[in-house]
């Protein structure tokens, strides 16, 4: 199965995914035979799957707790989605054991 269909043509007034939602998708997908397709996604996916903002999550890459941005252009970054899925996995483990 393969889950891209999730994150084509991505419009957030209409997404029919919470983050919650999307991100229990990914992950009990990625914990089965399936693995997060390694893509580029941009700032407003980014900030719809981690549902933090971009200064906070600038913020957190200065201070080595957040995946680097990837220059894309000269006036665009996008970020791996297989570093943000890992990021939030780690995120949610930390929250979990506290």
């Amino acid at each position: 199965m393969n889950i891209s269909f999730m994150y084509r043509q991505y419009n957030p007034k209409q997404s029919l995914f919470t983050p919650y939602k999307l991100r229990q998708k990914v992950n009990s997908m990625t914990n089965s035979k399936f693995q997060t397709p390694d893509r580029i996604i941009r700032e407003a996916e980014r900030k719809f799957i981690t549902s933090i903002s971009r200064a906070q999550a600038y913020q957190l890459e200065k201070q080595g707790l957040f995946p680097k941005r990837i220059h894309l252009g000269s006036r665009s970054v996008g970020w791996r989605l297989s570093d943000i899925m890992d990021w939030m996995n780690k995120r949610t483990i930390t929250t979990t054991e506290s």
